[in-house]
């Protein structure tokens, strides 16, 4: 019975590959395939590991026009990464993926005009929205843009680690100061949607992590957030 459904999963896999309208191997691991529709046009382009139907790497979609509908990175077959979808040739909305759940950062677009910003928890759920008007101008802010996970403690010299998870809109500086109980501070600027927090504190103490989003064209505060946590 396992000889059969092997034989069956190769000639699937198999069958799979010579149907594509052509193939180019792109690197000894992967190959990247091409499909088309009856009429010759690219519907398809997508990286796969090397002899199996698993995606890994960038895949592209057309529209029947030609037009590039999406482009999505994926990782063993799940998407992960920066991704960006497209409408009549314009950018309709760009996400992150972590694990195949849009995290992270996402924008919404209309006629080529950034329109909202959410921020997105490693759940997929909203933390934070911006709305913009068609000049780019915010209109509307919803929720705290940090917030902090309890990450580890080293119980030889009582030292906690906490990650925040930040927003961080396009066109904007964002920058935090984490203080701990003992009046020890430490300036941050965010390069990513998260960095580590390591808090020497003692048990029961708290910390304190204040951050502020600059718009980087104009240099005015869009939004100041403060959020305490009591160590573990």
């Amino acid at each position: 019975m396992k000889k059969e459904i092997k034989s069956i999963l190769v000639l699937a896999i198999t069958t799979f590959f010579f149907a594509c309208d052509n193939s180019d191997t792109s690197d000894k691991n992967h190959v990247i395939i091409k499909i088309k529709d009856e009429n010759g046009n690219l519907v398809s382009e997508s990286s796969y590991l090397l002899d199996t139907p698993i995606t890994d790497g960038i895949t592209k979609n057309f529209n029947p026009d030609g037009s590039l509908n999406n482009i999505v990175n994926y990782v063993r077959g799940r998407k992960e990464g920066p991704a960006s979808f497209f409408r009549n040739g314009e950018k309709l909305k760009e996400c992150d993926y972590t694990n195949g759940i849009e995290t992270g950062n996402f924008m919404l677009y209309n006629k080529g005009n950034l329109i909202q910003y959410a921020f997105l928890d490693k759940l997929g759920n909203t933390r934070y929205t911006i709305d913009y008007n068609e000049n780019g101008k915010i209109i509307k802010k919803d929720g705290k843009f940090f917030y902090l996970l309890y990450n580890s403690k080293d119980t030889n010299d009582d030292k906690y680690s906490y990650i925040v998870h930040s927003a961080k809109p396009p066109k904007t500086i964002v920058k935090f100061n984490v203080c701990e109980e003992n009046g020890s501070c430490k300036d941050y600027i965010l390069k990513s949607n998260e960095f580590a927090v390591n808090a020497y504190v003692s048990k029961n103490n708290n910390l304190f992590v204040s951050g502020i989003i600059i718009d980087s064209l104009n240099q005015t505060v869009i939004d100041s957030c403060k959020i305490s946590k009591s160590i573990p």
